[in-house]
């Protein structure tokens, strides 16, 4: 199967996807649960969602970062997972998904997630649509 996902106004596709499952997530309600104690990102500073390189983030940025940390945090080690931060900050009342693929012989990594309120298809491998993910 094939995923084929907007990202700022262009398409991107991901290929050899075996196995594909997606969640709505309400964006506001992932930025509430925000912990900058438990919810660790990849940045390095205090609260990783809030600043980059030591300066305050416009609050649209922040509730994507939040929102964004909750969907994808994984309290049990073990899993190898790639995620992707696709929120659009300026369509944030948009609906939002949290999509998870496993895909056919990736050895860099178990599984993808992707957390995005763009819009996202899960295509056969002749391209035809089989589901809209968001």
């Amino acid at each position: 199967m094939i995923l084929k996902y907007e990202t700022n106004g262009s398409w991107e596709f991901i290929d050899n996807v075996r196995q594909a499952a997606h969640k709505d997530i309400d964006i506001d309600g992932l930025a509430e649960k925000y912990d900058p104690e438990l919810h660790i990102c990849s940045r390095g500073y205090n609260d990783q969602a809030e600043y980059l390189n030591g300066d305050k983030l416009p609050e649209n940025i922040v509730k994507s970062n939040k929102a964004f940390c909750v969907a994808t945090y994984i309290p049990e080690e073990g899993i190898n997972l790639h995620s992707e931060n696709l929120l659009d900050e300026n369509k944030m009342d948009m609906p939002a998904s949290s999509i998870l693929l496993y895909l056919e012989n990736c050895k860099e990594y178990d599984a993808v997630q992707l957390v995005t309120n763009q819009k996202a298809y899960l295509m056969n491998d002749k391209g035809q649509t089989i589901e809209r993910l968001n």
